[in-house]
């Protein structure tokens, strides 16, 4: 088994700090040079870009890893078909937005954002097989360069005074880096194979953790979008900046531990032993980050916010505690996710998902109704909780009912 080395484990723990880093600072620049209103069209624009391209690449991503040295080459060409059918869909739903003009985004801009979706669908995903072998240098280039230079190029577009499509311009760029390195990187030749029996072997697995995952981004973003609809690009702004600061512990955590965690479960799941050792070390992990984040966002979140963004991006007291105890919870579900997924019980995550969708919804109909935030957010921290008691009861009922072992689930 791969030994999962201390360099390693940097490597790929630095390089997702710097790429939320950058977006954050990125942020920041937008919002001190260009004002709320661009900071809140661009949230808005990449919120949704990342609609299907997030969930997408979950399940291509978390398939290619869990796959043999010889099915990686074989499942890589056909990821690669999937990915570019992704791109274009996504470049379509863009574009039909900006030719009528919904959510006040003009199709030039609509039309930089579809050329950036298009060309995220033309990576090769061949730079995870280092991944497989726990080995993350290659990944600390390819995810942190782009990142810290694309900040840059932001930085001085800002000073400049740039509109929303010229940071548009900066995304394209940084994402032609992306594309460029993720060819440079890989051992593999760039092919795209239509393999109906892999699709179909694929869709098993990737399918529900997609699904999931596509739920999930309503979870994440469905209070955000729905608030939205009632707020102006200013105020918008103001409130995506604490929703994005309470989400990128999780989004750090999240990342690191499918990058990191989910590679090494799939070398120890087949000792019941060590696996049920492991999930409990991740459970006790979590709980401790979940209650230090919990503490530190209510108590540093408005004063953080003043002193990046200004005085007027700080929120009313009940709003911060409120999105504090939903993603403290959320922060909680991790283990229980890449554990399920690392023994292909990929309906896990989705069925849980499903059940912090229903607490969504439940929020949009009294939102609808009284266009009460804290109504919103409240309907929000209830779903997580009940999200969280699903996974976990889904989670044990799945691997100890029946006797069952870890092996004979595998099997």
């Amino acid at each position: 088994m791969p030994r999962l080395s201390f360099n390693n484990f940097c490597a790929s723990s630095l390089a997702l700090v710097i790429e939320e880093g950058c977006i954050f600072a990125r942020n920041i620049v937008i919002a001190r040079y260009l004002g709320a209103e661009t900071l809140g069209q661009f949230a808005l624009i990449l919120m949704i870009m990342r609609l299907l391209s997030m969930s997408s690449d979950l399940a291509i991503d978390r398939y290619l890893i869990s796959q043999t040295k010889v099915k990686f080459k074989t499942v890589l060409d056909t990821s690669h078909f999937l990915l570019l059918v992704r791109g274009c869909l996504m470049a379509v739903i863009i574009l039909v937005l900006g030719l009528f003009q919904i959510y006040g985004l003009a199709f030039q801009t609509t039309a930089l954002a579809a050329t950036i979706l298009l060309l995220q669908g033309t990576v090769n995903k061949g730079y995870l097989e280092e991944q497989r072998n726990l080995s993350f240098q290659k990944t600390f280039i390819y995810s942190a360069l782009p990142a810290f230079l694309g900040l840059i190029t932001i930085v001085i577009l800002s000073l400049m005074q740039t509109t929303i499509d010229g940071i548009l311009w900066a995304v394209l760029c940084q994402t032609i880096l992306q594309v460029a390195l993720s060819h440079i990187f890989s051992d593999f030749k760039y092919k795209l194979v239509i393999s109906i029996p892999e699709i179909r072997r694929l869709l098993p697995f990737g399918l529900p953790l997609m699904l999931a995952s596509l739920v999930m981004f309503w979870t994440m973003q469905g209070e955000r979008l729905l608030i939205s609809l009632s707020m102006t690009a200013i105020e918008f702004a103001h409130f995506s900046m604490l929703f994005q600061l309470a989400l990128v512990p999780g989004l750090l955590i999240g990342k690191v531990a499918l990058s990191i965690g989910l590679p090494y479960a799939n070398h120890v799941k087949m000792d019941p032993l060590v696996f049920d050792k492991l999930s409990r070390r991740w459970m006790i992990g979590a709980s401790v980050i979940s209650v230090l984040f919990f503490t530190g966002f209510t108590g540093l979140a408005n004063p953080l916010l003043a002193l990046l963004f200004g005085e007027s991006f700080q929120n009313n007291s009940w709003i911060v505690i409120l999105i504090g105890l939903m993603q403290a919870i959320k922060l909680l579900r991790i283990p229980y996710s890449v554990l399920s997924q690392s023994i292909g019980l990929s309906t896990i995550p989705f069925k849980a998902n499903c059940v912090r969708l229903s607490g969504t919804c439940l929020g949009a109909c009294l939102f609808l109704y009284n266009s009460s935030v804290l109504t919103l957010l409240v309907c929000a921290v209830l779903a997580e909780l009940a999200a969280f008691a699903a996974q976990k009861y889904f989670y044990h009922h799945s691997t100890h009912s029946h006797n069952h072992t870890y092996k004979e689930i595998l099997a």
